[in-house]
């Protein structure tokens, strides 16, 4: 099977997640390194590489896990010394 150099057609446009505290989300995504677009108390609206929108929902109720996506980097080592330089905790 040949493998396609050409850029894909499609991609993800939009990432959804819940959060019961908007502002402190909204803040730790923003130190991550995304561009907020919209900030509100029901829904915001952030930016990622790619134009893709991360939408922080909130609900009352929320079960704590790990993200349903991986975030990627162009420098693995530089982003990690700058989210643990935040006092964020980026797992090795």
């Amino acid at each position: 099977m040949e493998l396609d150099d050409k850029k894909p057609l499609v991609g993800v446009a939009h990432v959804v997640l819940q959060t019961d505290r908007m502002a402190e989300s909204v803040h730790f995504m923003r130190a991550l390194g995304m561009r907020l677009l919209f900030d509100g108390p029901e829904i915001s609206v952030l930016e990622m590489r790619g134009g893709t929108h991360l939408l922080l929902m909130h609900s009352d109720k929320v079960v704590a896990g790990e993200a349903p996506f991986d975030l990627m980097v162009d420098d693995l080592h530089d982003s990690h010394r700058r989210l643990s330089a935040l006092g964020l905790a980026p797992s090795p």
